[in-house]
């Protein structure tokens, strides 16, 4: 597929691993079945949530986003080892986990940045100019690293947003 293999050294011998493989007992309890990471994890989001819109409902709160990933990882899926067998290093984690368990679309967080400027672009233009800086910040620190980064205030005290002033003066400008 489209995922590159990662390449090993073991004793001078070159290993691959191309896919990851979950083991599960059936509801029997009797039979082992072998199941695809990326799959697994999607039975287990489809187990939690219903729907798309269930998740994405969830996931808007930063302290459900947590209880919901930290459900996942109850039920052996992490986040980081979902974005390591699909290979989706840049993609937004919920459209990750909306892509893996209902193959909906699968966008980038530069992708998702641009598109809220674009489709947003009143709400920008209606920011004075220092706002606008704060906000284009922010979007370029989410498409770095994110949304974990954003859900901290004291991100508004690092680089490059702590340029724009203290926190008070940050809320000010807007």
């Amino acid at each position: 597929g489209k995922e590159k293999s990662r390449k090993y050294y073991v004793d001078d011998a070159q290993v691959e691993i191309s896919a990851q493989t979950v083991y599960e007992l059936d509801s029997s309890g009797r039979r082992i079945r072998a199941v695809e990471y990326s799959e697994y994890a999607a039975e287990q989001v489809r187990k939690l949530h219903a729907s798309v819109a269930g998740l994405r409902s969830r996931w808007t709160d930063s302290e459900q986003r947590a209880l919901l990933l930290d459900a996942l990882e109850k039920r052996g899926v992490s986040m980081d080892t979902l974005i390591e067998a699909t290979g989706c290093v840049d993609a937004d984690p919920l459209d990750l986990l909306i892509h893996v368990a209902w193959r909906g679309p699968l966008r980038s967080r530069r992708d998702r940045a641009e598109r809220v400027q674009r489709e947003e672009s009143a709400f920008f233009n209606q920011l004075n100019e220092k706002a606008r800086a704060v906000l284009g910040d922010l979007l370029d620190k989410y498409t770095d690293h994110g949304i974990n980064q954003l859900d901290d205030l004291h991100v508004l005290e690092i680089p490059p947003l702590s340029k724009h002033g203290t926190v008070v003066e940050i809320a000010e400008a807007f």
